[in-house]
């Protein structure tokens, strides 16, 4: 509506386009094809503006205590947006494995299952549920250097503990 009555301009045009494409994709709707045509004359200009959602999807999750939904949700966005609307569940599910992986959590267990329904347009909504077992937080219990013929393994623990990005006690490292 901002742009009826006021001088064409593509670049406005294709802004929001833009915007409307980014608040259907972060609503679920990740294959959204939009096509324009423009049509008019010298005076006047008629955008015609075709909107093909596809089917729309949901994530829920379950048992996550480290990364809240949004955090999770933002993620998933993230990585969905890095694969061209690809949606796969079970790369997701083991996408989001990593993600606990990457914050020191390991061995987390992701099982995920789907519901498909309708929404109140008629459209195909998709719930994808992840089902997490967080795993737990891995401590060091030790370091070893190998091919320190310069340095003596004393001085490289001196340095180590001295630059280490987390908490090192007198003897060891956790």
């Amino acid at each position: 509506k901002d742009l009826i009555g006021k001088p064409w301009d593509v670049l406005t045009f294709k802004i929001k386009i833009d915007q409307i494409n980014k608040e259907l994709f972060n609503s679920g709707y990740f294959t959204t094809l939009i096509k324009t045509e423009l049509t008019g004359s010298e005076t006047d200009v008629v955008a015609t503006v075709s909107i093909d959602v596809k089917e729309r999807i949901n994530f829920h999750f379950q048992f996550n205590q480290i990364f809240s939904q949004q955090e999770l949700r933002s993620k998933i966005l993230d990585k969905i947006k890095n694969d061209f609307g690809k949606a796969d569940r079970a790369e997701l599910a083991t996408f989001i494995s990593e993600v606990y992986e990457m914050a020191g959590f390991y061995n987390t267990s992701v099982n995920s299952y789907q519901n498909v329904g309708k929404d109140f347009d008629g459209g195909t909504v998709k719930n994808y549920f992840f089902v997490i077992e967080e795993g737990e937080k891995l401590k060091v219990s030790g370091v070893n250097f190998r091919g320190n013929i310069i340095l003596k393994s004393d001085d490289l623990n001196l340095f180590f503990k001295k630059n280490a990005t987390f908490h090192c006690s007198e003897n060891s490292y956790s």
